[in-house]
């Protein structure tokens, strides 16, 4: 132990190794990145502990087991390149535009005309903005959108609605009392008027032919790339294969501790995990229950 870890674990007198320290601050960040995700799922009306856990950026596929186990989610989803995910979905993503306008009115007293004029000026706004782009005028498609809320509320939910036509206000209010049901978790309350105050299209382009995974052209039989002591707590450090996840081969099975490393990110199969790489090159980790992750 150098003399300057050994200076943290004595002078914080509350672990006894600098292993220990680290893992705590690992935990720590675990668990602040775990209670953002909790909020995060909570307000669209998701349980965290029935949902797999998808992780991305560099560090994801490492941190991510312990900010499963922090929302108690029985299992993880790595896809490949995590660690420039953001840069790919962006390189991947359809050209689209968002038309906001404000304009508050009660969803029983909107005129109808009102609205299919307000739609149709923001859908022509945004169909010039991605023709003038290259995209061609017929592949724009238009999603329309109400943050509506119920007067008197503080906050408004953003609502899906079709296009304006005989009906429409009908329509909007039982897409409202789903939104607000699934939001909320329960039964929207009747008698009360809901209000609009924010309408949104989203124009958008075709997808770009784009595809995330890779295949290997390994016969998956030199995957094992090496050993190395790698530390899980509460056991204190372990020796741990490592594999070379451009070796792996669709429907290879790898069992914890393990490590899989890549290009832009390690991925951590903790004591007890299984693993299984998908026909799209993701690793579906599977926790076991009551295990450590």
């Amino acid at each position: 132990m150098t003399p300057l870890r050994t200076f943290w674990a004595e002078t914080l007198g509350l672990l006894r190794l600098a292993e220990d320290l680290g893992n705590g601050i690992h935990t720590t960040a675990n668990e602040n990145m775990a209670n953002a995700a909790r909020v995060h799922a909570i307000e669209r009306g998701q349980d965290p502990g029935r949902l797999p856990l998808f992780v991305s950026g560099g560090n994801g596929p490492l941190h991510g087991p312990g900010v499963a186990r922090a929302l108690g989610s029985p299992s993880m989803v790595a896809p490949p390149a995590a660690g420039v995910l953001s840069a790919l979905g962006f390189l991947s993503a359809p050209m689209s535009i968002d038309i906001v306008r404000s304009r508050h009115a009660l969803l029983g007293e909107i005129g109808l005309d009102d609205a299919r004029a307000l739609f149709a000026e923001m859908e022509r706004e945004g169909a010039e903005v991605l023709t003038a782009s290259g995209v061609a005028a017929a592949a724009v498609v238009h999603e329309r959108t109400l943050e509506m809320r119920f007067v008197g509320q503080g906050s408004e939910i953003e609502v899906p609605v079709p296009p304006v036509g005989d009906g429409w206000r009908d329509e909007v209010l039982a897409s409202f009392r789903r939104q607000y049901a699934q939001r909320f978790g329960t039964v929207a309350p009747t008698g009360v008027e809901p209000e609009l105050l924010t309408w949104r299209v989203t124009a958008r382009g075709p997808e770009p032919p784009a595809r995330l995974g890779f295949e290997s052209t390994s016969d998956g039989q030199d995957a094992l790339i090496g050993h190395r002591d790698a530390y899980f707590a509460p056991g204190g450090y372990a020796p741990t294969p490592v594999y070379d996840r451009y070796r792996l081969r669709a429907g290879a099975v790898l069992t914890g501790p393990a490590l899989v490393e890549e290009r832009e990110a390690t991925l951590l199969v903790p004591p007890g995990a299984r693993c299984t790489v998908e026909a799209d090159s993701s690793i579906f980790v599977e926790f076991a229950l009551g295990g450590s992750r």
